[in-house]
């Protein structure tokens, strides 16, 4: 959330509309529900258009095809079975739980005004706040910024620690009062708000762990390290690193990988595609376009890393 200290003058609606009109605006984002929203959503689809394809070939009705599905499951796995048949509850209860958490936050935004969005203006940062409260204009050469990079630790299937940015906070610092706000983006956003960050009377940058309170593993500080030193980079030289020599390596391995899996594919089920059925093939064909689509990706990401490796090394080398 954001922290609010002191009494700070607030200009009129007149005066902040008169300021340059051109300027970077950040939306906050509080919360990452969007992607369990969009994976959920997917998976729907699947189920639904499978169901349809079996309504279209049978002639029978998505109901009579569930299930007809669930007796066919039942045969070969009492598990799979149980699984399917409580999947319907699972997800009634999910969706409510859901619906519950966004009628909470709705009724909390409702009783408690909190910052929106962050504009960089022609001549200084505007807080817009809700509930028509009114918005906070900071000179540039009256604020002192800070950007935060909060890093998380969590783990993969496999356990292994996956070190990632969990959000960054801007804290501004004028005569008017401290206020901070919290983003939750991914690293390509340092630099753009670094970009803005130069116009303050100053601008500094530091990195810490998003959970104080637990033990830091030596993943997370190799990391914190690596983007603190990234922040500094930008800040002296323009240039900056989005992604670490650790996840480039990840990135060329996994681009190597999804290029041969997809010929390999190729050269073995291309006698059975040609005597498959058309909406096999299609399957077939848009799962390689999507592992190829993966590939160039992630080459993109590792040529960029080692482009932007090589001007650092330059921009450094011309300094000294």
């Amino acid at each position: 959330m954001f922290k609010y200290e002191h009494n700070p003058h607030k200009l009129t609606a007149g005066f902040i509309l008169f300021c340059y009109t051109m300027a970077m605006k950040i939306k906050l984002k509080e919360s990452n529900a969007i992607r369990f929203n969009l994976i959920l959503g997917v998976y729907l689809l699947i189920i639904w258009g499978c169901l349809t394809r079996a309504q279209s070939t049978f002639g029978i009705s998505r109901w009579e095809a569930w299930q007809q599905f669930l007796q066919e499951t039942r045969q070969e796995s009492l598990f799979n079975f149980l699984l399917l048949s409580i999947f319907p509850w699972a997800l009634l209860l999910m969706v409510g739980g859901m619906i519950w958490a966004f009628i909470q936050k709705l009724r909390l935004n409702a009783r408690k005004p909190r910052l929106v969005s962050v504009s960089f203006e022609e001549k200084g940062a505007v807080l817009e706040y809700s509930l028509s409260r009114p918005a906070i204009f900071l000179p540039y050469n009256q604020t002192d910024f800070t950007l935060c990079a909060r890093t998380i630790l969590s783990y993969n299937k496999y356990h292994q620690p996956i070190c990632h940015l969990a959000y960054v906070e801007m804290i501004f610092a004028s005569p008017n009062g401290k206020f901070s706000a919290q983003h939750r983006a991914g690293i390509p956003i340092i630099p753009k708000i670094l970009n803005e960050g130069k116009k303050f009377r100053s601008c500094s940058v530091n990195t810490k762990t998003a959970c104080p309170d637990n033990p830091t593993r030596q993943e997370e500080k190799d990391f914190i390290s690596f983007l603190q030193d990234q922040m500094n980079n930008y800040l002296h030289y323009g240039v900056m690193l989005t992604v670490s020599p650790q996840q480039s390596t990840g990135f060329l391995i996994l681009g190597a990988t999804t290029l041969i899996i997809p010929l390999m594919l190729i050269a073995v089920l291309a006698p059975i595609v040609q005597n498959s059925s058309l909406f096999l093939s299609k399957i077939l064909c848009v799962l390689w376009l999507i592992m190829l689509a993966i590939s160039v990706f992630c080459f993109s990401k590792y040529i960029g890393y080692k482009r932007t490796t090589r001007k650092l090394e330059r921009l450094k080398q011309e300094k000294k």
